[in-house]
């Protein structure tokens, strides 16, 4: 029962079902605790641990593998473990924990060095090569990742590539190699794309393939019992046939003598005649409602394809989406790299930000896998986090989210991420100048009468009422212009530091066009 659960959850992960598959591998992992097998346990929780991710369950993960090497270590499994390890390194680097994930892969890496096979060896050295990446540390990072390209190539793991260009991406730029980036940031966008096609062309063909084997073993069922049925009334209709046949011939034979048995058997041969005209009458209904059924089962086959391709379609718009902002990002780098003027450096790298906001709200919905609704606290952390972190201040100033306010359709969450990307970038820039420490608050709740309040507040030196009001700046222009598309009203209180206040109605049945 734990090894169907198990294959069940995988089978759901790779339709893009995670929520599914995480309620079967926690079912998987129910029955491995009722064995006796300390190396099915430790699967058990490998497997959990794999199915939090798609949910966004980094911590429950991280307990669970970590539950999984200590039984693996304790029961003296060193490949089990070693394989363990390199799930926790690729779960600590998508956090970005890449300190934490140096030890743990490198422990892993010292035993597929010497016995793990070439695939094995391809997952350290990949990770490896990430982590260091991550950390600036570049010529370990290619040191790693050239052996992991050697090894991709080897066993023609298409799978890979994406990582591995990103991680070679990333090394042109540290280098200043930035027409080699950008042509690593085209084979790999061409690269996506076909894995997506080929994805969504499986997909589909197996979703059909599932669903016509279904459909034709139910009608084949049906099918089979009305002819069973058919056959049981044929063969009781022929057997009386039989005897009335019998009965006629011994009729005729006496007829001279009984001539009123020559009658009733001449009424017996008529009726006879009937049933077979009403058994002719039934297999021609039969077929009728077969054909019915057979019209029936393709229309609504080629309306569940038509649904679930819409589905896939949609997902994948916002999957391009994301990576056509994220080349716009590097183009925009790139372009700001070749400039004297400090003023556009300063432009180029504001519509930075703005893009991989815009970018962030699209990656959201591809990862969530939900295209009318995003997890707003997520969301909003990731991009307070990520602003922070580029502007060198993450470790320096604290940063307090709390959102009421669960969920958003990408209609509202693009203007309102915009306005916090504006003021997250403003506090960096201004706020906390010559400070060893700052603090930015973010509020969002849902107010009554369907309308929210977002409150953001920092302790910086604060900005004048009167120049927030009249100012003339870009920025400041764009705040208010979101505010008024999110059918809202912004304002600055007085107080120390800076504190803004905006209501808005998000659920009012259209937005205001963005000018």
């Amino acid at each position: 029962m734990g090894d169907d659960h198990g294959w069940i959850s995988v089978a759901l992960t790779e339709l893009r079902q995670p929520a599914k598959a995480y309620q079967h591998a926690q079912r998987a992992l129910a029955h491995m605790r009722n064995t006796n097998d300390p190396k099915a346990l430790a699967q058990g929780f490998c497997d959990l641990s794999s199915a939090c991710l798609p949910v966004n369950k980094y911590g429950e993960a991280i307990l669970n593998i970590n539950e999984a090497i200590r039984i693996l270590a304790s029961s003296g499994d060193a490949e089990g473990e070693a394989h363990a390890q390199i799930l926790l390194g690729g779960i600590l680097i998508d956090q970005k924990r890449y300190v934490d994930a140096i030890p743990t892969l490198l422990k892993a890496y010292r035993y597929v060095a010497s016995e793990g096979d070439v695939i094995d060896k391809c997952w350290a050295e990949r990770d490896l090569a990430r982590t260091y990446a991550g950390l600036g540390r570049w010529k370990d990072a290619e040191h790693f990742l050239v052996l992991a390209e050697g090894r991709a190539s080897q066993l023609k793991a298409v799978r890979e590539f994406p990582s591995l260009l990103g991680v070679r991406i990333r090394l042109h730029e540290a280098r200043g190699e930035q027409a080699e980036a950008l042509q690593c940031a085209k084979h790999l966008i061409a690269l996506n794309d076909s894995l997506i096609q080929r994805e969504v062309a499986g997909r589909i063909a197996t979703m059909s393939a599932m669903h016509d084997a279904d459909e034709q073993q139910e009608e084949l069922e049906q099918q089979r019992a009305k002819n069973d049925s058919l056959r049981v009334d044929l063969e009781d209709w022929r057997t009386r046939g039989r005897w009335w046949i019998a009965g006629l011939l011994l009729l005729v034979a006496t007829a001279v003598a009984c001539a009123h048995q020559f009658r009733f058997n001449r009424r017996a041969v008529r009726h006879v005649r009937e049933k077979n005209q009403r058994i002719r009458e039934l297999n021609e209904e039969v077929q009728a409602r077969n054909m019915d059924l057979e019209r029936q089962r393709i229309r609504l086959t080629q309306t569940l394809m038509n649904e679930e391709q819409k589905d896939l379609l949609l997902k994948e718009i916002h999957h391009r989406v994301k990576n056509n902002l994220q080349v716009v990002n590097t183009l925009l780098k790139m372009e700001a790299l070749h400039l004297n003027d400090p003023a556009l450096e300063h432009i180029f790298n504001e519509a930075q930000g703005r893009v991989q906001s815009m970018a962030l709200v699209h990656e959201h919905i591809y990862r969530v896998g939900d295209l009318n609704r995003v997890n707003v606290k997520a969301h909003v952390l990731a991009l307070a986090e990520g602003i922070l972190a580029n502007h060198g201040l993450r470790e320096r100033v604290k940063l307090d989210v709390q959102v009421t306010y669960d969920k958003a359709s990408v209609e509202t969450l693009i203007p309102l991420s915009l306005l916090l990307n504006e003021l997250l970038t403003n506090s960096a820039k201004h706020a906390f100048e010559g400070r060893t420490a700052g603090m930015i608050k973010i509020i969002l709740r849902r107010m009554a009468s369907d309308r929210c309040e977002l409150l953001y507040v920092d302790d910086g030196a604060g900005l004048c009422p009167e120049h927030f009001g009249s100012g003339t700046s870009f920025g400041l222009e764009l705040i208010r212009t979101l505010a008024l598309q999110l059918n809202g009203q912004i304002r600055l209180l007085q107080g120390e530091g800076t504190t803004f206040e905006l209501s808005f109605g998000p659920e009012e049945p259209r937005l205001r066009a963005a000018s």
